[in-house]
């Protein structure tokens, strides 16, 4: 009976410990930073992206509803995800920019638009 009693507690133990970790679920702030800090980067070199913009504003509703859940129930795994859509959306718009730069800065370009 005793060892039924250390069995049950154990597992009450392990129980509350998850809970608790589960509870720990936090915001990405830090991801979220860093996307508002792209999107503001390729906004100022005058190549925003509107699919980056959009993921950030996304992101940044659901961490808000995230926020407003119970502690328990609370799941940033989509906000991530939205982060991470921002961030090869910037990825790429600064990628289309420095290829940009290369073509105006090619002699033997040849394009009608004003490249050089």
């Amino acid at each position: 009976m005793e060892n039924e009693m250390q069995k049950t507690s154990r597992q009450l133990g392990l129980l509350a410990a998850l809970l608790i970790i589960a509870a720990c679920a936090r915001p990405p702030e830090k991801e979220l930073a860093e996307l508002r800090g792209g999107v503001q980067g390729a906004h100022d070199r005058g190549n925003e992206s509107r699919r980056a913009t959009s993921a950030l504003r996304e992101a940044e509703e659901e961490v808000e509803t995230q926020n407003k859940k119970f502690a328990l129930f609370r799941s940033y795994k989509r906000a991530a995800e939205l982060i991470a859509e921002g961030m090869t959306s910037v990825d790429d718009s600064a990628v289309d920019d420095s290829r940009n730069d290369s073509v105006r800065s090619d002699p033997r370009c040849t394009c009608s638009c004003d490249c050089r």
